[in-house]
């Protein structure tokens, strides 16, 4: 195999042949690459596979090592599986849907689709984000804000990794009163769960629908500290969007509550909504 090499693409514009780019790599020489071979050569790209960040007019591919496989290009696939094969194994690892998958290993928003096509096909082959675990005793949320994801552990094991919608940082004004759209970090705990009728008491039943909630908050004992801040089901684009809720898939939200999620489990949030856009959009 040859030696990895990190290619930066200076220049980037849409054509109907390709994508034409300067590598800065001493390596290698400017020149034109199909779009199918620039996605094979991301495709291969170790850990989390794919960094994609814009600045400008500017793609960047950087920070990670692009590998040429030694025998099959990447795109094509060597496995034998058929596509419900491939649905169920992300499934079982955890993965709310295609997407959320496709999320976990690196893919661009805009690139995302509900279908198991040839890049999801080449990340499962490889066992990208298959074996999610954390060494914990009992029930943990993780919300990634980096990754747009929500990973729901037990004795362990991720049992839901749904994607969700963060807080967009911006700042937001209703009935009077202001704020910043962020979502907080750090260590919370659940202090209660609402139902499928719970809504914000800002934004009202209608705007502000926060179904199957988990209220986050810390307990301490001269009374719970309540953040404001729920996960919830509701509108989820897979990007921050919220006003500093954690939205995901209503039934996702859902699956947590009928899982036993209960007042006292643990729940940590970390990343920014900004290194988020950075990374994906």
């Amino acid at each position: 195999m040859e030696t990895p090499l990190t290619y930066e693409l200076t220049e980037y514009e849409q054509s109907p042949d390709g994508v034409r780019f300067t590598d800065t790599s001493p390596e290698v020489q400017s020149g034109d690459l199909s779009r199918r071979e620039l996605l094979g050569r991301a495709a291969g790209l170790a850990a989390s596979l794919l960094v994609v960040t814009h600045a400008g007019s500017a793609l960047r591919i950087a920070d990670r090592a692009l590998v040429e496989p030694a025998d099959a290009h990447p795109l094509e696939g060597s496995s034998e599986r058929n596509t419900e094969a491939y649905r169920k194994i992300i499934k079982a690892a955890g993965y709310w849907d295609i997407k959320a998958y496709q999320q976990a290993a690196g893919l661009p928003v805009r690139k995302q689709r509900d279908k198991v096509g040839p890049w999801t096909k080449s990340a499962v082959d490889r066992g990208i984000g298959l074996d999610v675990t954390t060494p914990i005793i009992g029930r943990l949320i993780e919300v990634d804000i980096d990754q747009q994801l929500l990973r729901y552990y037990d004795q362990n094991r991720a049992r839901i990794i749904a994607r969700i919608s963060s807080g967009s940082e911006k700042p937001w004004k209703k009935n009077g009163r202001s704020g910043n759209a962020v979502t907080p970090t750090g260590e919370f705990q659940v202090l209660g769960l609402g139902n499928q009728k719970t809504f914000s008491s800002i934004f009202g039943p209608e705007e502000g629908k926060m179904p199957w909630a988990i209220f986050l908050g810390r307990i301490g004992r001269r009374g719970d500290i309540d953040d404001g801040i729920r996960i919830h089901g509701g509108k989820n684009p897979g990007f921050p969007a919220s006003h500093g809720c954690i939205r995901t898939n209503t039934e996702a939200a859902l699956e947590m509550h009928k899982m036993g999620i209960r007042r006292g489990d643990r729940i940590r949030i970390s990343g920014s909504a900004q290194n988020f856009r950075n990374r994906y959009l």
